[in-house]
């Protein structure tokens, strides 16, 4: 699980330099009892809710009634850039894809793959996308304000005057 510039895949990014751009990130393997362990976590980090992701959005998609072309429109939500007013911490149980976050100094990507056991905690005002590598990722969402997730902002003039975007960048000594 090693996170590394897009544009320059031979140049790792450690769990350090994700830590102090406000990224958590960690690995619990999946196990019986690991779920709990990651609930712990995020307890102690003051989540207030979790959801779980769906094992299979193609075939949920489908049981909903909606079409291929609506599917392919929600992948492409999932990797437009964007910023949540809220923390937020997903853990993976199953399947995989990306994480993309921004390195906040240089505005460069940072690809994260997912894993199954990956453990990830964005800050609030941070961008970032997920892509899908395949047919599904299984896991669980933390939130410590669901209500400010839902109101997650595409990256534009207005997310990046937005509070929480200022805040961030204040919070790592980065002039707004």
């Amino acid at each position: 699980m090693q996170a590394y510039y897009l544009s320059n895949p031979t140049k790792s990014v450690t769990p350090e330099a994700l830590d102090a751009f406000g990224f958590k990130m960690l690995h619990v393997a999946v196990t019986a009892t690991s779920q709990n362990q990651v609930s712990s976590l995020a307890r102690e980090r003051g989540y207030k809710s979790t959801e779980p992701t769906p094992n299979d959005p193609a075939k949920q998609w489908a049981q909903l009634g909606g079409t291929e072309g609506q599917l392919e429109q929600m992948k492409q939500f999932f990797a437009q850039e964007k910023t949540t007013g809220s923390e937020t911490m997903f853990y993976v149980t199953s399947g995989g894809g990306f994480y993309d976050v921004r390195d906040p100094t240089s505005d460069a990507w940072i690809r994260i793959p997912v894993v199954p056991g990956l453990v990830l905690a964005f800050p609030a005002g941070a961008y970032h996308r997920y892509i899908m590598d395949g047919a599904y990722a299984k896991g669980f969402n933390w939130f410590k304000d669901p209500s400010l997730v839902k109101g997650s902002l595409t990256r534009s003039a207005e997310s990046d005057n937005s509070a929480q975007r200022k805040a961030y960048l204040n919070s790592l000594g980065i002039q707004a």
